[in-house]
């Protein structure tokens, strides 16, 4: 399941969740998923001091949880999901 939003979702299904990777954003988003996800304080912070993908290279603070594990996290993100280039620049990249 992806989603940019969990109000609406069934709690029951989110337990059966084996993988989520929420990423940081506003205020109001990081709360509704805290609440939801029974976040700590830390991790709200953590999600909360996000930059735009943008500003931060292309990459964005998220947690990853892995019940019972919960991880601080910066992702790297693929230029062309976020509308920010061809992605042709990173081709080759890894290598």
């Amino acid at each position: 399941m992806v989603t940019q939003t969990i109000t609406g979702i069934d709690v029951n299904v989110l337990q059966n969740i084996p993988l989520m990777i929420v990423l940081g954003g506003s205020d109001a988003y990081v709360e509704d998923v805290a609440s939801v996800l029974n976040l700590t304080d830390e991790d709200v912070r953590w999600l909360s001091t996000a930059l735009p993908p943008h500003m931060a290279g292309l990459t964005a603070k998220a947690i990853v949880i892995t019940e019972p594990i919960r991880r601080q996290a910066i992702i790297e993100l693929e230029p062309v999901i976020k509308g920010l280039g061809s992605g042709q620049e990173y081709e080759g990249r890894g290598k």
